[in-house]
């Protein structure tokens, strides 16, 4: 997928004050964020005249920020169209090649994270000195918490008054 958007090369790119309200006005108000969205897409496909069209995390943020109910009353976007027909759009001020490089770099930070911790998991599963240690540590921990509470649990008790003996045996 990489690939056909590295060869896709950019024909148009065009800037658009979109309007919304009339839009998600005739929506209730606990749909209107999603009208939005959905008139962002309308619109840019009347005007730039593509089918797919990719909306970025930037722009789709500005329309949710106030939540569901509120969203803004217009919104300006740059687009770009490449030759193989498709369209992005992003918030105007974001850039949208740069995206790219970032979900790349992302990717391959998880992909050594996850093999970082499967190693790790495969270390454990052999029985090697860390999950032993890890059981001696919390059996001593738990050990340690008992002492430390029987000794509280004693000097938490109420004391208990003793009478005088003179007002326990009656005078007969």
């Amino acid at each position: 997928m990489a690939k056909k958007e590295e060869k896709a090369k950019q024909v148009l790119e065009r800037t658009y004050n979109i309007p919304l309200r009339r839009e998600w006005l005739k929506a209730p108000n606990y749909r209107r964020a999603k009208k939005a969205i959905s008139a962002v897409r309308q619109f840019l496909e009347r005007h730039m005249k593509g089918a797919p069209v990719r909306l970025g995390p930037e722009l789709n943020r500005r329309i949710w920020k106030r939540g569901i109910k509120s969203p803004p009353h217009h919104i300006k976007v740059i687009t770009v169209k490449y030759d193989d027909g498709s369209v992005k759009a992003e918030l105007a001020g974001f850039a949208i090649e740069a995206q790219k490089e970032e979900k790349k770099e992302h990717k391959e930070e998880k992909k050594e994270s996850t093999k970082a911790s499967s190693e790790e998991k495969k270390t454990e599963a052999n029985g090697e000195k860390k999950g032993e240690q890890a059981l001696d540590n919390s059996t001593a921990q738990k050990t340690e918490l008992k002492k430390a509470t029987e000794g509280t649990k004693e000097a938490k008790k109420p004391m208990r008054r003793n009478k005088p003996a003179e007002a326990a045996k009656p005078d007969a």
